[in-house]
């Protein structure tokens, strides 16, 4: 607001003068029909309309004269006079009354200065999610004198050149706002994934506020246009190929700090091993340990988030095959499982039994730790190899579609030489840039060649020197001809510079497809007779715990089992270093098979330290482990081999039994789980009869058939409970919880699973599965009840979970909230004091 002024000076007697204003704005909520006598002082906006009413005594005439105009009143009533104007610029006015007294020669002057509605102000920041830069969030502040109409947010498209596609109008978006607050923040969140920008698209976008002015007509106030530039496939590629390096740089130097901490980790268990009490060097170098630990599980973890911020900003504009998207998954799967909560736990455990003093359960920890460095060493040595070759295979196939693109532009500059209307000197350039193309298509050959080097078991690379300098012999010779102005030479010499591309790029194609059949054929049977040899060391191992029980442990041919048993690790190590090779190749194997044969391992040296004791009950113990580690083996290695037979069916033409990801073989529900459940639990019934005779005395002829099956169903329990797992961390990756009852089921999957690898099926077995159908029941009534929700939305594939965007609302609502308190002031304040106030804040705020 600003001030009017009006002074009223003292009437000479007899006369009396006093006068009423009215004020009539929609929005002015100030003074109205208040008595003012001698002095006055108002605000008002401008474009309100003042009512004067005077009221005089003993005065036969009245007169009120403006700048432009004299102005004679009428009495309306007994001494009363009216006069009515509406203000829309500074004015004055005289006041000039007359009687038989008084003939109207002294007068009353006012001035009036008319303030207009000024326009809104609008001021905004913008930050950028912190996983995508597809997610904009916007806080604003917006000020007025009197209150906004509406805010809208605009966007349009622009070119390259600046100027806006389509019609040329910006895209509106009205962002709510309370209307008749003068001064307010706001938020706004803009999700860029909805506009499938292609790489290298630009956007401008700004914010408009618009005030009520009732009497000029709403007026509007623009934030500068910002811009929001995609990237492009070249600069999506530089910024790959730098977050590559720097993957790869960390998970060498958290190779290489796994090493150490193996190292480290073995010499303190040998040192351990010496001493009856802990020393407080000793109590030091596990502290040392542990910061160790932590330091390389932070390592890991940055690692992991790098990769799949990577992935997911490659995703975003440039879509890929659908291969090489499944083996990211997988990839980041494998990262993410590297770090098992298995070795947290240790680590925890150590760090309480070091407030303990227990020597020999820390020597027994240290000594477990130590299987787990090894299997991270492992881990890592795998992720990173498998790094190594899903960017060699992503590199390798962006060359071949650069080339073919390469092959197109040329064969079409080649049809554009033909045409007598075309300049030779623009066709010239175009030629040189195809040929400068070219020589960078080599470069980056020449870089896939050194990462190729680079793996432990280099690719077959195509061998097209001959092939490339025939090209560019071809692009020199067109550029020379066009250079002569010779057109049709030109043309053909670029024509056969397309075709020698085409060629190059179908060998290539030809190549990389008969290499990858090629190495899914040798790793299938790789695979499958590594399959075998578990299986034979699954059925010898039981054999061999067969006999130990029903031997004396004073026999001497407990040595001989002995020696069978330490046959049985042997063997199992040629199977580990055949598993480890062959794991670093096959990326369909799941993170587990590793730290399943380092159990295997475990629990047969347990076996072989207590036959040293001749611990008959402890080394049965360690066994059945042993059998339990083969048969999860078994089973992940039968998935592994399962996914690779249908990779092989959908890459060759006419087969028709491929699924779709996301199908019914790909994701099974609840209902599928239970159904298999069911009848693994129908074969438990008649397992059991079974078993009853066998101790009856009958059928003893089927003992080795009752091991099989024992072993399949154990196979089939242990399958069923990794979905289910998978289930529950699904479900709970949204932090509701939901998946809590999932674990469950699980672990009591688990103990059924125990049950059947040491042939223990009674009735407490039984009763175990029916608690587990139960359970499943229940879970499958609460996934259809969860179908039929309608507030639950499906999300296309391509859509990234964002970080924050609650949370950050929640924390710009709770500050807004806070500056709303600080600027609270007693609303007894008048407008001018007011203003004074906001402004105040606002300097602050600035």
């Amino acid at each position: 607001f600003e001030s009017r002024k009006y002074t009223l000076e003292t009437l000479p007697t007899p006369g009396l003068l006093n006068f009423n204003l009215g004020l009539d704005y929609p929005a002015y909520t100030g003074l109205k029909d208040e008595m003012i006598e001698n002095t006055g002082d108002i605000t008002v906006p401008a474009g309100t309309k003042a009512n004067w009413e005077f009221f005089t005594r003993n005065t036969e005439h009245f007169e009120v004269a403006f700048q432009d105009s004299s102005i004679s009143l009428d009495p309306v009533a007994k001494d009363e006079y009216v006069y009515s104007q509406t203000l829309m610029r500074n004015d004055a006015y005289v006041v000039r009354v007359k009687n038989s007294f008084l003939q109207g020669k002294d007068a009353i002057e006012y001035k009036i200065r008319v303030i207009p509605d000024s326009y809104p102000l609008i001021a905004t920041t913008e930050e950028r999610d912190s996983l995508t830069d597809k997610h904009l969030y916007f806080t604003g502040e917006i000020k007025d004198d009197y209150g906004f109409r509406k805010l809208v947010f605009h966007y349009f498209t622009e070119s390259s050149d600046g100027s806006k596609s389509g019609q040329g109008e910006p895209k509106a978006i009205n962002v709510p706002l309370s209307a008749d607050q003068n001064q307010q923040q706001f938020f706004y969140h803009w999700n860029l994934l909805e506009l499938n920008l292609a790489p290298g698209d630009q956007l401008g976008y700004y914010f408009e506020i618009w005030d009520n002015d009732g009497v000029n007509g709403s007026k509007s106030t623009r934030t500068q246009i910002q811009t929001y530039n995609a990237p492009t496939l070249d600069e999506l590629k530089e910024d790959r190929d730098e977050k590559n390096e720097t993957i790869k740089d960390d998970l060498e130097q958290s190779l290489k700090d796994a090493k150490d901490f193996k190292k480290e980790l073995e010499e303190l268990r040998k040192d351990l091993l010496q001493k009856e009490e802990m020393s407080w060097q000793d109590r030091k170098k596990i502290e040392e340990l542990l910061k160790k630990h932590e330091t390389l599980e932070k390592s890991v973890e940055n690692a992991q988030k790098e990769n799949k911020n990577k992935d997911q900003k490659q995703s975003e504009f440039s879509p890929q095959k659908e291969s090489l998207i499944e083996k990211q998954q997988q990839l980041q799967e494998l990262m993410e499982e590297m770090m098992t909560d298995e070795m947290r736990e240790m680590m925890d455990e150590l760090e309480r039994l070091m407030e303990e003093l227990n020597m020999e359960d820390i020597q027994e920890q240290v000594e477990k730790m130590d299987f787990s460095a090894e299997d991270l060493e492992k881990e890592l040595e795998r992720a990173l190899e498998q790094f190594k070759q899903l960017e060699w295979e992503t590199k390798m196939e962006e060359a071949l579609d650069e080339l073919q693109k390469l092959a197109e532009e040329q064969e079409k500059l080649s049809e554009e030489s033909t045409k007598e209307d075309t300049d030779s000197q623009e066709l010239k350039e175009k030629q040189d840039e195809l040929e400068k193309k070219f020589e960078d298509w080599e470069k980056e050959m020449d870089k896939i060649e050194e990462l190729n080097k680079d793996l432990e078991d280099p690719n077959a690379m195509p061998d097209n020197k001959e092939e490339g300098e025939k090209v560019k012999e071809d692009m020199k010779e067109s550029s020379d001809q066009l250079e002569k102005d010779k057109k049709k030479k030109a043309s053909d010499a670029q024509k056969s510079a397309s075709e020698q591309m085409k060629q190059m790029a179908q060998q290539m194609e030809m190549m990389m497809q008969q290499q990858e059949a090629e190495s899914l054929e040798e790793d299938m049977e790789a695979l499958r007779a590594l399959l075998e040899n578990i299986i034979t060391l699954s059925f010898d191992q039981e054999e061999l715990m067969e006999d130990l029980k029903v031997i004396d442990k004073n026999n001497p041919k407990y040595i001989r089992y002995a020696q069978t048993q330490r046959k049985l690790k042997d063997d199992a190590k040629m199977v580990e270093d055949s598993l480890f090779a062959l794991s670093k190749r096959i990326i369909q194997l799941q993170a587990p098979v590793n730290r399943e044969i380092a159990l295997v391992n475990e629990n047969m040296k347990s076996a072989l330290d207590e036959m040293g004791e001749r611990k008959t009950p402890e080394v049965t113990k360690h066994q059945q482990y042993v059998m339990t580690s083969f048969n999860n083996l078994a089973l992940l290695l039968d998935e592994a081999l399962k996914q690779m037979q249908k990779e092989s069916s959908c890459n060759k033409p006419g087969t028709g039994n491929c699924e779709k990801p996301g199908g019914m073989g790909s994701k099974p529900s609840t209902g599928d789980m239970k159904k298999m459940q069911e009848a693994l639990s129908k074969q438990l019934e008649e397992m059991k009869k079974k078993m009853e005779g066998f101790n009856e005395g009958k059928n003893n002829a089927g003992k080795n058939e009752m091991s099989k099956e024992l072993a399949q169903m154990a196979a089939k329990q242990a399958a069923i409970r990794r979905e289910i797992e998978k289930m529950g961390q699904k479900l709970n990756e949204d932090g509701s919880g939901m998946g809590n009852e999932m674990k469950k089921i699980a672990k009591e999957m688990e103990d059924l699973e125990k049950d059947l690898v040491n042939k223990k099926i009674n009735q407490e077995t039984l009763e175990r599965q029916k608690d587990i159908l139960t359970r499943l029941l229940k879970a499958e009534n609460a996934e259809r009840t969860r179908e039929m929700d309608e507030q639950r939305k499906s999300t296309e594939a391509k859509e990234q979970q964002i970080s924050n965007p609650i949370k950050y609302s929640e924390y710009q609502e709770k500050k807004k909230r806070e500056i709303e308190m600080l600027r609270t002031m007693p609303p007894a304040l008048k407008p001018y004091y007011r203003d004074r106030v906001n402004n105040y804040f606002n300097k602050l705020g600035d």
